[in-house]
């Protein structure tokens, strides 16, 4: 297949669970399909708006599609909030192992508690690699309900991780708004623990 000479467009459409979508052309002519692979470099993940540099070009099957794609240098908006959110997040979980582990030493969370949340954020941490590395392999998927569920269980410091890391599950808003609702409720049940005389659990939970 031959690429023609490089054309800047919009990508139009993009499903970032299974790793592609389409481009509209900023010229006259067909939308192309695009897959993740199809980037040269990859800074982040791609999310519909993106303004983009591409050459077209015809798969085996004859229809359009996009090669050697890159960001358009005059898209640098559109990567700024993503960074940003990217810094608010880890800066966030920072905070909160910085106090958990204080509140261990000082003996006012029982060390078991930690192992706990320990455990889930690496299991879940696995989770997040085995999705994405099923996503390129085009296998079967990690369910978006079960990484929410082991982030409610206390592997959400785990799932930032991953997110940073592995910049999985970091563009999708609609799956970072539940992730953040599924923390914040992680966040309130744990401070309800510790703070029995309210709701009179009882104090040997984690003991």
């Amino acid at each position: 297949m031959l690429a023609g000479s490089k054309q800047k467009g919009k990508i139009s459409q993009w499903d970032d669970d299974k790793g592609y979508g389409f481009i509209e052309p900023c010229l006259k002519g067909p939308r192309l399909f695009v897959h993740i692979s199809d980037f040269s470099r990859k800074p982040r993940r791609p999310v519909a708006g993106d303004m983009v540099v591409y050459q077209p070009t015809q798969g085996p099957d004859g229809k359009h599609r996009a090669a050697n794609v890159i960001f358009s240098t005059l898209d640098k908006a559109a990567t700024e909030p993503t960074a940003g959110k990217r810094k608010l997040s880890s800066f966030l979980s920072l905070c909160f192992v910085i106090l958990f582990a204080i509140a261990v030493w000082l003996q006012k969370v029982p060390l078991s508690l930690a192992y706990c949340y320990l455990a889930c954020s690496v299991l879940t941490f696995i989770l997040y690699w085995h999705d994405k590395a099923a996503a390129r392999r085009g296998s079967w998927r990690v369910r978006e309900s079960t990484l929410l569920l082991f982030g409610l269980l206390g592997g959400w410091p785990g799932a930032v991780l991953a997110q940073q890391i592995l910049r999985h599950k970091s563009v999708k808003a609609a799956f970072r708004n539940w992730f953040w609702l599924t923390v914040g409720l992680n966040v309130c049940l744990l401070l309800l623990w510790y703070d029995q005389r309210f709701i009179g659990l009882p104090t040997g939970l984690f003991h």
